[in-house]
């Protein structure tokens, strides 16, 4: 499981249906990291041997490389972890997040993202490229089950606590 620290959001329009949501990765879950980091190098590889058929552009080392590509797994030196970017289709769909409980249920979505805690499936979906100015890799959450949600105070019915 993975924390949300911020809602799922878009920037500048509260409307979207397709955001982005942050899940910390802490070293717990140093397997996720590192295979990020491979991923990257490989990511970086690649693109360096294929420079003139994305970027037009003769040979380029990864050295070189590397300054132009965002990583989606970005280090959060300030609580030692990792932030894990993907998107997300919100609302309804073909393609919208399906959302379940702890126990496998769908659920609706929450209100808010932040602070709960999160299983995700999550795809590789494109590298995209902004010219030759920059390039990654989008990943999206196709599956999220949430756990670890505090229970609203009107709830009538017991609930599980674990």
């Amino acid at each position: 499981m993975l924390r949300s620290p911020f809602d799922a959001s878009a920037y500048n329009d509260e409307a979207a249906t397709r955001v982005n949501l942050s899940l910390e990765v802490d070293s717990e879950n140093q397997n996720i990291v590192d295979w990020c980091e491979a991923l990257d190098t490989w990511m970086l590889q690649y693109c360096s041997k294929n420079c003139r058929r994305l970027f037009g552009k003769d040979y380029l080392s990864t050295s070189e490389l590397r300054p132009l590509y965002y990583s989606s797994l970005k280090a959060n030196e300030k609580y030692g972890t990792h932030l894990f970017k993907m998107k997300m289709n919100k609302g309804t769909g073909r393609h919208a997040v399906r959302i379940f409980n702890k126990r496998g249920l769908t659920r609706d979505p929450p209100p808010d993202w932040a602070g709960l805690h999160v299983q995700a499936r999550v795809v590789l979906k494109s590298m995209w490229l902004q010219g030759s100015r920059s390039f990654g890799l989008t990943f999206e959450i196709t599956d999220a089950m949430i756990t670890g949600e505090e229970q609203t105070a009107d709830c009538p019915f017991a609930v599980d606590s674990d």
